[in-house]
């Protein structure tokens, strides 16, 4: 970012460092600044002058987190999920908007594969240049891919998933390639997997 105030003026500036970024540098002009911890701020107090630049570099690097009942979600800054299938059904008319119901049209329940969740070596990242609507699900500018399988005993009942299982699970399904998308772009997502027993 450029800083261009009016004339030379002394004030703190606050960046929201988040949890995840354990490895960021902040430049001021080129000269790095100290590192804040993850999960706080960066303080930068200074006398700003016209054309100050201040630049922030984010680790992203894919990780596995832990959820409810031990589930596994894969990340890369933040959450990235699966992006199911939608199937819209127009429910009625309300004025000048309508009442709409979604319904999965792809398979969703994955349990992923504990070699390939348990660091960011199985995770495979596709980056695409931004287009000009980032969080529509055509046309993502970033994609995760990681193995996993089918789990059949994990069902939605009355169009709602059951609660994921606890993990570790089992599956003799075949291994598959499951592609996640950011979290912005699925309308009908899955964050948090089960993992597969070894």
């Amino acid at each position: 970012m450029t800083i261009n105030p009016a004339s030379p003026l002394v004030f703190l500036l606050l960046l929201r460092i988040p949890a995840w970024a354990g490895e960021m540098t902040i430049q001021v002009n080129g000269a790095r600044q100290p590192a804040p911890a993850p999960s706080s701020f960066a303080r930068v107090e200074r006398t700003w002058r016209a054309g100050d630049s201040v630049d922030i570099e984010f680790p992203l690097e894919p990780r596995v987190s832990r959820w409810f009942r031990d589930s596994v979600a894969v990340e890369r800054g933040a959450l990235v999920s699966y992006g199911i299938g939608e199937s819209w059904l127009k429910l009625r008319d309300r004025g000048m908007t309508a009442d709409w119901q979604v319904y999965p049209r792809t398979q969703w329940n994955y349990a992923l594969a504990p070699e390939d969740a348990s660091s960011s070596q199985g995770i495979a990242v596709i980056e695409t240049e931004l287009g000009s609507h980032p969080f529509s699900a055509k046309n993502v500018p970033l994609k995760l891919q990681v193995k996993g399988r089918k789990l059949p005993d994990w069902r939605a009942a009355d169009g709602v998933a059951d609660p994921v299982p606890q993990s570790p699970v089992t599956s003799d399904q075949l291994e598959e390639t499951v592609t996640l998308i950011p979290y912005a772009a699925a309308k009908l997502r899955i964050t948090a997997f089960p993992q597969l027993k070894t």
